[in-house]
């Protein structure tokens, strides 16, 4: 509706930080995927904090964007470094 004031609680909601898909409605049923994914459903919000305190809210732009895979020597096996490197994009205010 135009010209309506909104309430304390919409406006509280308008000025929070949105979780844009946080929650996966599937999951991927390849056993390396699925592996991948967990540390995303776990640590998300732990690896998208600084993130967002370093580049503010937006996203890594996934059309502009690389990834390398590395493996480093371990006592007991190898470990799997991934890196993904994406373009910081702003979200516009509307």
């Amino acid at each position: 509706m135009l010209g309506r004031n909104l309430t304390l609680d919409e406006l509280a909601l308008r000025q929070t930080v949105p979780h844009r898909g946080s929650t996966a409605q599937t999951l991927p049923i390849d056993p390396l995927l699925y592996r991948f994914y967990e540390p995303i459903q776990f640590c998300g919000t732990t690896i998208k904090a600084p993130i967002e305190e370093e580049l503010g809210d937006g996203i890594m732009n996934a059309i502009n964007f690389s990834t390398d895979t590395d493996r480093k020597a371990h006592p007991k096996c190898y470990r799997v470094i991934v890196t993904l490197n994406g373009r910081s994009l702003h979200y516009e205010d509307s």
